[in-house]
């Protein structure tokens, strides 16, 4: 080939979704379909703007970093912890939540936060997300089994 690369067709980058299935071709390709949002996404989605004005309430007892923001600020940054979770609901890939935890607690310490003070932040989230899927979703399908994704996830 003499110093030019070949390309495979299968070096594209598969189309995202909210939840996929690996599927292998005939010729060795892995090949994403798409199946639609999770039922505990869905699920969560729902709530969302509710757990986001709890923990907004709450954010002068979660993290004293998140006191010091404005209403809007302090949203942004819990909806992006949100965002982490969901990643958690969608793939269940207990090491890329491990690593985003342990990115979480060094980006903490070095605001000057302790660990079981940032750990606690987290817990804290998980626990005010499951309380309100709990009260909010009472005797919906699937409410049981995101709140154990939530509780497993934090």
């Amino acid at each position: 080939m003499g110093g030019r690369t070949r390309r495979s067709r299968c070096a594209e980058p598969a189309a995202r979704s909210l939840t996929t299935r690996p599927h292998r071709s005939r010729r060795g390709c892995s090949i994403v379909t798409v199946s639609g949002p999770s039922p505990n996404v869905q699920l969560f989605e729902g709530v969302r703007p509710r757990i986001i004005a709890r923990l907004v309430e709450l954010r002068g007892s979660l993290d004293p970093v998140l006191a010091r923001c404005d209403d809007q600020t302090a949203a942004a940054q819990l909806s992006s912890l949100l965002d982490r979770l969901v990643s958690f609901l969608l793939t269940r890939d207990e090491a890329t939540q491990r690593d985003f935890i342990h990115t979480y607690l060094a980006m903490r310490a070095a605001e000057a936060q302790g660990a079981g003070a940032a750990l606690g932040t987290l817990v804290a989230i998980g626990d005010v997300s499951a309380q309100i899927v709990s009260e909010e979703l009472a005797g919906r399908p699937g409410a049981g089994d995101l709140v154990r994704a939530l509780t497993h996830a934090t």
